[in-house]
């Protein structure tokens, strides 16, 4: 399993980066709402999406599944597959700055920050519970199957 063992192989990882950029996501769109009355303010966004895909790879256009490419290692200091997902990658804060639609020039739309918010929340919950069936899954193997 290389060097990362149980905990860093790249599910792990990107379990991990999909948990801190949702976390951030909320308390980035709690923010937005805490300052929906501010003239003036910004709205921020949260965006790892794009970088997970990246990670992930191409989908197959024929079926469900993603098209995988492998990667030839010339050279003992290449990166490897893995490599690539290093600690560039991160969420993302972004503000809003092209939108207002009110006089005050804040761009806060509570709805949007509403769904945002039980999105977000949503996701984690099943990352979480993703998490808890794979430990379960370890512990299972480790116990040889007793309790």
């Amino acid at each position: 399993m290389g060097n990362g063992g149980l905990f860093n192989d790249l599910t792990m990882r990107l379990v991990r980066v999909a948990l801190d950029g949702l976390a951030l996501r909320q308390q980035v769109t709690s923010n937005n709402l805490a300052n929906v009355e501010t003239p003036g303010f910004k709205a921020s966004v949260v965006t790892f999406e794009d970088q997970l895909q990246r990670v992930l790879g191409p989908r197959d256009p024929i079926g469900d599944q993603r098209a995988t490419l492998q990667l030839i290692r010339t050279h003992p200091q290449h990166l490897t597959a893995e490599g690539e997902m290093g600690e560039h990658l991160a969420p993302r804060v972004q503000r809003i700055s092209n939108t207002s639609g009110r006089n005050d020039q804040n761009n806060v739309d509570i709805d949007r920050e509403m769904i945002t918010l039980a999105d977000t929340a949503i996701q984690y919950q099943a990352l979480t519970r993703l998490l808890a069936k794979r430990f379960a899954i370890l512990r299972a193997a480790i116990t040889e199957g007793r309790s």
